[in-house]
């Protein structure tokens, strides 16, 4: 199966199966690496409460199980489950609507207002903007292409 057809039918496989567990796929890689062809899942909880180890072992059996039956990859390779770990960028809308309320790290290309870093609780966001509520309660709106990266704030 090509890469990107054997990646999309992962999603949409697999999808089903680990949302009836309580888990949603966040993406899926397959490619390359120095050990062999890796297979690699990115999960996250549906309730918003973290990833523990418990629950990759869990997400993997029934992949592995099912991969075994299905059989859709002829070459060698390694399946990996994993949380996208806490640090992940934000991607899709569903990343921004889970971090609603919440304090966000904003990474700019270039300065707006004469900085590129930006710390505030995410208010509001659409496909153009997003606005955060800066410490001084004041509210910046920043065009979502002048972002290079957006990160939920550890601190």
């Amino acid at each position: 199966m090509e890469n990107k057809n054997l990646l999309q039918w992962c999603s949409n496989h697999f999808g089903k199966m680990l949302k009836s567990l309580g888990y949603e796929i966040v993406e899926v890689e397959y490619q390359p690496e120095s050990m062999g062809n890796v297979l690699r899942f990115y999960i996250d909880n549906i309730s918003d409460e973290l990833v523990t180890v418990e629950d990759c072992e869990k997400a993997s059996s029934v992949i592995s199980d099912e991969l075994d039956r299905t059989d859709p990859i002829s070459e060698s390779y390694y399946l990996e489950v994993s949380t996208p770990g806490i640090e992940r960028e934000f991607r899709y809308p569903k990343d921004y609507r889970r971090n609603l309320d919440k304090k966000v790290v904003v990474r700019l290309y270039m300065p707006l207002n004469g900085k590129k870093e930006w710390l505030g609780i995410l208010k509001d966001f659409n496909e153009d903007n997003i606005h955060i509520e800066t410490k001084k309660n004041k509210e910046i709106c920043i065009e979502r292409e002048k972002i290079s990266s957006i990160i939920l704030s550890l601190f």
